[in-house]
């Protein structure tokens, strides 16, 4: 048992060497955080400005009457035929 206290304690003190010298501080990470925010907020102007420079063209296409609203009846009524003159 003492045999791997004694190991389990070399491992737990060769992490604390050498891990635990990489880690970041409270003060890297709001740095970071200010820095992502920055670059978010750049790409975000960015953008909005690349749509505004090119923005999408649209027109407006009406749709087409149909016979009804042009109020052309569907069968049209036939002229009368008049009888032959002589």
């Amino acid at each position: 048992a003492e045999a791997q206290a004694k190991a389990l304690s070399n491992v737990i003190q060769h992490l604390k060497e050498s891990r635990f010298k990489e880690l970041a501080t409270k003060g890297d990470l709001k740095e970071l955080e200010l820095r992502m925010v920055i670059k978010m907020g750049a790409l975000f102007l960015a953008a909005f400005g690349l749509l505004r420079l090119w923005p999408i063209p649209v027109q407006y296409v009406p749709p087409t009457p149909t016979a009804q609203e042009l109020r052309i009846p569907a069968n049209p009524p036939t002229p009368p035929i008049s009888p032959p003159s002589r």
